[in-house]
C-alpha cells in the first residue's frame, strides 16, 4: 500500500464517537485477549465495524475471511508494535487492515 494511502486511512477515523469506549491500542489489545467471552465478542464486533467501514470505502479487500481472522490480523499487529499501543484504537485497527487485506 502507498505511504499517502496509509496516512489516509490513519485519519480516516480521528474524532469519529462511534468508536469511542476503545480509544487506546492497549485498551484494544486487552479487550481481545481478555478470556471474558463478552469482551471476545466486543473485540470481534469492534474489528468487524472498522473493516465495515474500511470495505465500504473500498480501502481493503477482504473477500472470504471470517471476523475471528480479521481480529486475529489486528491482534498480531499489536503484538508486533507494542510501542503503537497508546495509539487510537481505531487508526492503528485501520492500519493492521489496510496493511494485510490492501485493494488491489
Amino acid at each position: 500500500m502507498r505511504p499517502a494511502a496509509l496516512i489516509a486511512v490513519a485519519g480516516l477515523f480521528c474524532g469519529t464517537p462511534a468508536f469511542a469506549t476503545l480509544d487506546t491500542g492497549k485498551t484494544l489489545w486487552d479487550t481481545c485477549n481478555d478470556p471474558d467471552t463478552s469482551k471476545q465478542s466486543y473485540c470481534l464486533g469492534y474489528v468487524a465495524g472498522v473493516s465495515d467501514v474500511l470495505v465500504g470505502m473500498h480501502i481493503i479487500c477482504i473477500g472470504h475471511v471470517s471476523v475471528r481472522q480479521i481480529a486475529d490480523v489486528v491482534v498480531q499487529y499489536l503484538r508486533e508494535h507494542p510501542g503503537r499501543r497508546d495509539m487510537d484504537a481505531d487508526d492503528l485497527t485501520a492500519t493492521a487492515l489496510a496493511l494485510a487485506f490492501p485493494c488491489k
